[in-house]
């Protein structure tokens, strides 16, 4: 992989890190992917990404539900519109948890990162504009 990489590039080398940042997405949490997203330099976004990757072992469950929440009247529309309306059901929140990254694709994209052929905002540009097959 020389150059930058792009869209199906991005799709192939990283399906964890794509996955992991629409979970994020999909459970409202927003800030997580702006942080990620405007990291000012590679240690810290491998460090936000740590963070997060922290919070969502925490309640991980393979195939399972990673995110529950009881919605206000007035979110529901906001969570169809970040989550799809499979996660809203009946007033509440219900996200998959996503595929995590392996080691592999951990350290494919520190060295990515590392050596500027990776700006951690293509990463959540690709991951918010593209839906993913089943992240």
């Amino acid at each position: 992989m020389g150059g930058l990489l792009v869209g199906e590039e991005l799709e192939r080398a990283y399906p964890g890190v794509l996955s992991v940042l629409r979970f994020l997405r999909r459970s409202g949490r927003l800030s997580d992917i702006d942080k990620f997203a405007s990291a000012p330099d590679a240690d810290s976004a491998l460090e936000i990404l740590q963070q997060i990757l922290s919070a969502i072992y925490r309640s991980y469950r393979p195939g399972g539900i990673c995110h529950e929440d009881e919605l206000k009247p007035d979110e529901v529309e906001l969570y169809k519109f970040l989550c799809g309306p499979r996660c809203v059901e009946g007033g509440r929140l219900r996200v998959r948890c996503p595929r995590l990254p392996t080691a592999d694709e951990l350290e494919r994209l520190r060295r990515a990162l590392k050596s500027g052929e990776l700006r951690p905002s293509a990463l959540v540009a690709v991951a918010l504009a593209r839906s993913g097959r089943r992240s």
